[in-house]
């Protein structure tokens, strides 16, 4: 995918947000990054003063995936909280989003990396939803309708 045809970042934080909360896991946008490009740390809550911290990038196939920080295992809640505010302070244009929900469910339909298998992708339904959530959001900012392919 070449860089003009990546969706930003605000747009899909927003209807990863709205998507979350409309299947019913609490999820709220903590810290606003830079609107086109910034980096997108997700903190999943397990309500038992754990959580699990991941980020977003990109595998050596060019796909996103979430990948757990900093050591791939669950935190406390102070050490999440300490590694995010570090985070922060080492890049401002950062985005927080946290979901609170005991399963650990990620809201955010990407390949997660190291829960998931190495070659799993999302399902088609799940993609086209995601896609329908971010068509929603663009159109009620615009007014106007919005084709996708």
């Amino acid at each position: 995918m070449n860089e003009e045809a990546r969706i930003p970042t605000h747009i899909w934080v927003m209807a990863g947000v709205r998507q979350s909360n409309q299947q019913g896991i609490p999820a709220m946008l903590r810290r606003r990054g830079e609107a086109m490009d910034g980096l997108v740390y997700l903190k999943i809550s397990l309500l038992d003063g754990h959580a699990w911290v991941l980020t977003r990038q990109r595998d050596l196939d060019n796909r996103l995936t979430w990948v757990s920080v900093p050591r791939g295992e669950k935190l406390s809640e102070e050490d999440a909280e300490s590694y995010l505010e570090r985070a922060v302070q080492r890049d401002p244009d950062s985005w927080i989003i946290e979901v609170e929900d005991p399963q650990g469910a990620i809201p955010l339909h990407e390949t997660v990396t190291p829960f998931a298998q190495k070659d799993s992708r999302p399902c088609q339904a799940e993609c086209r939803r995601m896609k329908s959530a971010i068509r929603g959001l663009i159109c009620s900012r615009q007014r106007r309708p919005l084709k996708m392919p």
